[in-house]
């Protein structure tokens, strides 16, 4: 099943099909390829071009969502972002990917935020002195933090553009004083 994935169209259709089957969840549909296409106005070839099966696409788009993420993280690291505008680039990734992370929270696919948590420990525990064992405590109550944030701008804002930035700065905030808060400093 070769992909092309620079192509215009081909990604133009990904994107129909990842919003159809957000939809359907969102009311409460069961996910099947046949509704899927009659929502997304697809073929079921087109489809297939895709993925093999409902599996491999929930897959494939938390694989999406991940290499995008650690390109971000890698830019950030090379570019020396502060952490503010990287948070800030981070919820427009979340903003313009809501039907994909909301397919896979519904999907149970808890690998997908865990892994991105993992790849953004080096970018966000810069600076931070502690011994080996609290800083990974301090880290995994920090993980909790920004995942109830980005959880909350979702659920309670409903991906509101104008309420991102100040997520972003909560965030930066929260990664500042992440060992004074939780007592972690050596």
């Amino acid at each position: 099943m070769a992909k092309r994935e620079d192509d215009a169209r081909f990604l133009n259709s990904e994107k129909l099909i990842i919003g159809a089957a957000a939809t359907e969840l969102r009311q409460g549909r069961t996910i099947t390829v046949t509704g899927l296409c009659r929502r997304a106005g697809i073929f079921a070839s087109t489809f297939y071009r895709h993925y093999h099966n409902l599996d491999d696409m929930i897959d494939a788009c938390g694989k999406r969502l991940l290499a995008d993420f650690k390109a971000l993280v890698k830019q950030a690291q090379q570019q020396r972002l502060s952490k503010e505008v990287f948070f800030l680039q981070w919820g427009m990734l979340i903003y313009q990917n809501q039907d994909a992370f909301y397919l896979l929270a519904t999907a149970r696919k808890l690998s997908v935020p865990l892994m991105m948590l993992y790849a953004l420990k080096p970018f966000t525990t810069a600076g931070w002195r502690s011994s080996p064992q609290r800083l990974a405590q301090i880290y995994l109550i920090y993980s909790y933090e920004v995942i109830g944030v980005w959880i909350g701008w979702a659920e309670r804002e409903q991906f509101d553009i104008n309420a991102m930035p100040r997520h972003a700065k909560e965030l930066s905030f929260l990664t500042k004083t992440a060992l004074q808060r939780l007592g972690g400093i050596a």
